[in-house]
């Protein structure tokens, strides 16, 4: 994500729609790899991180 974009909340709403999506289509579990820069993202909504 460009430097410009970034602490606007997209990734964590991109995060929602892919989780909302799986869900839909009955997964329970999404692996998931980001930086260290985008960990908060992650699991700054109370996702679950393995």
């Amino acid at each position: 994500m460009a430097p410009s974009a970034r602490g606007h909340g997209y990734a964590a709403e991109a995060i929602g729609a892919v989780l909302g999506v799986a869900a839909d289509h009955g997964l329970s579990k999404v692996m998931a790899d980001t930086t260290v820069e985008n960990y908060e993202a992650l699991v700054g909504d109370g996702h679950r991180i393995k």
